[in-house]
């Protein structure tokens, strides 16, 4: 009968380095209309944004996220930053019949700086991923409400400054959003 024991791997021979440097700072872009000046439209941006639950800090304005999660946008460049924590090593069972053949891998490895290929380190990537896909979207979905928030009261404001706003009136149409502004001078 075989005996399996619980061996640690250092991330760095299951994971490639650019794949730990996608997960701790993964981009996301939100591009703004210039309705308002861009000093307005920050600030509209900042202040739906602390209202749907962002924090501010001195890296820029951070959205609640879950444990070992991080997720920071800079209002003024309206570029936010993704992280999910990576552990620094993943505990994997091997048999005891493979457990010299585990440990030349893992050294060789360290020492050439590459990565091994095992089941392991593909299911440590996918499920990594997978997070980091879940908090995008997370994010994407509270900065694009806030934004749609952000772009009514803009027009509003716009608007205003044509003349008096007299009836504003908004339709939702699958993907399509529609604001209707009547001024009259």
């Amino acid at each position: 009968m075989s005996r399996s024991y619980a061996i640690r791997i250092p991330i760095e021979v299951l994971l490639s380095e650019t794949m730990r440097n996608k997960l701790a700072g993964f981009k996301l872009n939100f591009p703004v209309l210039d309705i308002l000046p861009p000093e307005s439209m920050q600030a509209l941006i900042k202040a739906k944004l602390l209202a749907a639950g962002f924090h501010e800090t001195a890296e820029g304005l951070v959205m609640p996220a879950g444990k070992g999660e991080t997720a920071v946008i800079d209002p003024a460049t309206m570029e936010m930053t993704l992280g999910i924590t990576i552990p620094g090593a993943q505990q994997v069972r091997v048999y005891e019949e493979s457990m010299g053949w585990m440990k030349e891998q893992i050294k060789d490895a360290l020492a050439s700086g590459s990565t091994i290929v095992s089941e392991t380190g593909t299911t440590l990537a996918e499920q990594l991923a997978r997070q980091m896909t879940d908090l995008a979207l997370q994010a994407r979905a509270h900065v694009n409400a806030a934004l749609k928030d952000v772009y009514r009261e803009a027009i509003k404001e716009k608007a205003g400054q044509l003349g008096s706003v007299s009836n504003v009136s908004e339709s939702s149409d699958g993907n399509v959003y529609r604001i209707r502004v009547e001024v009259s001078q």
